[in-house]
């Protein structure tokens, strides 16, 4: 193998690694952006449910609930809730984002994992080769000394 191949690799697997490391980065920041929105939903989930009983709680009691005040609590709940869908929209399209960085992130490992595999046939087959050269020159070397000891015998 030539040397210029193999330096051609090596730079080929750096810059693999690099790229496989920018989309591991990329798909932790999605993930985390993803998550960061799923936890905000869940909040705004809670406040519903939390407001739900509350007002369940009052109109049973014994001193029940003024009208004003269900209409306030019937209002805070409709705006949450259409906040809730707006987050849930917000969670599902950072999620399809992650997914996409997940399927870049994978895609780009199974580069890696192609150039690492021919780096190391190149390496193979170069270590074949230099083994067949030195192999031919101990075959030269064997054989001119072979020819030495007979011109040597035949001087005698």
């Amino acid at each position: 193998m030539s040397k210029e191949k193999i330096d051609t690799l090596g730079v080929l697997q750096r810059w693999r690694r690099l790229e496989v490391d920018y989309a591991a980065l990329e798909h932790a920041a999605a993930a985390a952006r993803a998550d960061e929105q799923r936890k905000a939903a869940q909040s705004i989930e809670s406040e519903l449910t939390d407001c739900a009983a509350l007002a369940k709680t009052q109109m049973c009691a014994p001193q029940g609930i003024s009208a004003q005040t269900l209409r306030m609590m019937t209002q805070y709940m409709n705006v949450q809730s259409i906040a809730l869908d707006e987050q849930k929209t917000k969670v599902s399209r950072l999620e399809a984002q992650a997914a996409g960085a997940h399927r870049v992130l994978l895609s780009r490992l199974e580069r890696q994992l192609a150039v690492k595999k021919l780096s190391a046939r190149t390496a193979a087959q170069a270590a074949v080769l230099q083994g067949r050269r030195d192999q031919d020159e101990l075959d030269e070397r064997g054989l001119m000394s072979s020819g030495r000891e007979r011109q040597q015998d035949r001087a005698k």
